[in-house]
């Protein structure tokens, strides 16, 4: 047991006796049941305490919002950045041994110089965007067809099957890296998900995953664990006329309340500022942040008008108000006259926790729920006006599984990136645990070494001192760029010529426009009276002498226009040198070699960064975030496992007003990140 154990314990027994804590999480397939660690630790040393596993069935089910044709209604897909980009998979996700869903973006691949357009068109691989920003070892279940649905209305007898396929790919994954035959846990899971799914067809993901952890819990901690509780999120936030009177909806009233509103929409929307969460007048006029969830007919924003509340559902509900609401007493009565009690109210991503706070320690992971830190400015923000809450605290559990599985023993198989960064394919347990860090910290210097190189012409002169054939490669690759220049000196002194012909072409055009109005000005000054009075040529010497004068502008013209045609020759003629030189068979031919060269260049600086992003980040998230079923498949021994349960680390997480709490900081006081 750590010492930060120690001191959570004493708190639990001494500040917290008494109150329950809760899980809450989008499946039972992921890093949720690792928490069966802190099971363990009630176990011993708490036996009785309440602690209660919930699953959220209040989410739409996840969702690819450009389906290729030919999918099917329910899928198992990879998430990258082309024919999957923009998925959100959170009620069915699943990673394979070292997997995680780091999506290797175009972006994250542009920060790092690779040119990407370039890139892809050095190679025909029609398939090439999805191979290459593919998060490795993950895949999601995803809805690709009909209008969006709530994970609750979902039936097993729709996603069944694409479940199990699920299941397999993450096994048969996880088996080939493990470089093992799996645990019996493996059959188990298959096992109790078929029979499950056959014998409830019309239950939901929610209900399978609840059937799921004790099974789970069971297994981590070797014996069936007492004084569990399971509950769907539609329950926990059930909304009517008996639940609204919990502590869990208080921060309703703060917006329902014409005294406070004004105040906790000013602060919710100080507290999500630049944190890339939606302001309230995103929402739409008098939006208030919290969902409601209804059977049937999906999720929506609350709209509250003094004469209406709307419901921003795919078909929006609008429900008619005699008189304004003012508090949760009087909005659940008037929700459940129009939508029955089975209607869920969830506060939206940074009024959530703070319901929940009001009657429960949340336990979460070290980087579960990104947004606590905004929940924590926003309550700070109301405490200082005086309409905050009094909030427990979240308990945050970090575990270390990188740093504990040379106790699963073996050797692995490694995927390719992850062999690179280790010198081999086929590495130890302990060799993993000791050289993770490096392979991370490695990483992260090259890629750094990377973003510094500009240009194809510079990778390929670093990946000329790796190999006799790259240094082939960039000595052509020079040849070509020499000649380039060779050529490129020869038009750009033709384009030096072609510009001083159009400034001489100007010049000329200007003085043939200043003799034409002089012209026109001396005729009307001088000819046109005379002409006018019949005057003779003959016999008018000053007019004899301006028929002279006009026929001298004219000639000056003359000679002008002559210029202005020798120099548009001229012109025609550089352009014809130039086209020339552009349309040279071997220039062209050269030039088509070259935009190969940097191709394959950019192509292969894509594929170096992706491997190395794919270690920096995908290590971290494993570390910090494993998946709970690879425990007793890996490793039935325990081994592995109970190691995880003696170096957990926990810290409380303040949520009235205090200080909050940055995870990067937090993440590297407990030793997670490197």
């Amino acid at each position: 047991m750590t010492e930060s154990a120690r001191k959570i314990l004493e708190d639990l027994t001494q500040r917290f006796r008494g109150v329950p804590i809760l899980t809450l999480a989008q499946t039972a397939l992921w890093d949720d049941p690792v928490k069966a660690t802190f099971k363990a630790l009630l176990d011993k040393q708490m036996p009785g305490a309440r602690l209660i596993l919930a699953v959220m069935d209040t989410d739409y089910f996840s969702r690819l919002p450009r389906p290729p044709a030919g999918t099917k209604p329910f899928d198992v897909v990879p998430h990258n950045d082309g024919t999957t980009q923009g998925l959100w998979a959170a009620v069915g996700e699943m990673s394979c041994l070292f997997g995680a869903e780091t999506v290797p973006d175009c972006h994250t691949m542009a920060s790092h110089g690779v040119q990407v357009h370039r890139a892809l068109s050095a190679t025909e691989d029609s398939e090439a965007l999805d191979r290459l920003t593919m998060a490795w070892g993950w895949r999601g279940l995803a809805q690709t067809r009909g209008r969006r649905r709530l994970a609750g209305d979902v039936k097993l007898m729709e996603c069944g099957q694409a479940l199990r396929k699920q299941v397999e790919w993450a096994l048969a994954e996880t088996e080939s890296i493990a470089n093992r035959a799996l645990g019996s846990f493996a059959d188990i899971l298959r096992i109790r998900i078929r029979d499950y799914v056959a014998g409830h067809p019309d239950a939901c993901l929610a209900d399978l995953y609840l059937s799921l952890l004790p099974e789970i819990y069971a297994t981590l901690l070797g014996s069936q664990p007492g004084d569990l509780e399971y509950a769907r999120s539609s329950d926990l936030m059930r909304f009517n006329r008996r639940t609204a009177v919990r502590l869990r909806f208080r921060p309703l009233d703060i917006f329902l309340n014409p005294g406070t509103a004004s105040i906790a929409r000013k602060h919710y929307n100080t507290a999500v500022h630049d944190s890339g969460i939606a302001t309230l007048d995103r929402f739409g006029e008098n939006a208030i942040p919290f969902d409601l969830a209804i059977p049937g007919r999906g999720r929506g924003t609350i709209h509250l008008h003094p004469s209406e509340i709307r419901v921003d559902t795919d078909d929006p509900i609008v429900i008619p108000l005699t008189s304004p609401v003012r508090n949760r007493r009087e909005l659940a009565k008037t929700l459940e006259q129009e939508l029955g009690e089975g209607i869920a109210l969830i506060g939206k991503a940074v009024a959530l926790i703070p319901m929940l706070a009001h009657e429960y320690v949340m336990l979460l992971n070290e980087t579960g729920s990104g947004y606590v830190t905004n929940s924590c400015r926003w309550n700070r923000l109301l405490l200082e006006d005086g309409i905050g809450f009094q909030l427990y605290p979240i308990l945050r559990l970090g575990v270390r599984p990188l740093d504990t599985i040379g106790s699963a023993g073996g050797c692995f198989r490694l995927p390719e990136h992850l062999a690179a960064a280790f010198g081999r394919e086929r590495v130890s347990a302990e060799s993993v645990q000791n050289g993770w860090r490096e392979a991370v910290l490695s990483s992260r210097r090259e890629l750094a070494e990377i973003r510094e190189l500009r240009g194809s012409g510079a990778w390929l002169r670093r990946e000329a001192s790796r190999s006799e054939s790259a240094q082939a490669e960039y000595d052509e690759y020079l040849n070509l760029r020499k000649q380039r220049r060779k050529n490129g000196i020869r038009i750009w002194a033709l384009n030096q010529l072609s510009r001083r012909q159009l400034e001489s072409l100007k010049e000329v055009r200007s003085q043939i426009n200043e003799m034409e109005a002089e012209k026109g000005r001396h005729f009307r000054e001088s000819i046109l009276p005379k002409q006018s009075l019949g005057a003779d040529a003959a016999v008018d010497s000053e007019y004899a002498k301006a028929l002279r004068v006009r026929s001298e502008y004219e000639t000056r013209i003359g000679r002008l226009r002559d210029c202005a045609g020798e120099l548009l020759g001229n012109l025609a003629v550089i352009s014809k040198r130039r086209k020339a030189i552009k349309s040279d068979s071997e220039i062209a031919l050269r030039e088509v070699r070259l935009a190969e060269l940097a191709g394959k260049a950019e192509l292969s600086r894509w594929r170096r960064v992706r491997d190395l992003w794919l270690v920096a980040e995908g290590l971290v998230h494993v570390q910090s975030r494993p998946t709970a079923w690879w425990f007793p498949c890996v490793d039935p021994t325990g081994q592995w496992f109970r190691g995880i349960c003696d170096s957990a680390e926990y810290r409380w997480e303040p949520m009235n007003g205090e200080t909050c709490t940055r995870a990067g900081e937090a993440l590297e006081a407990i030793g997670i990140l490197p």
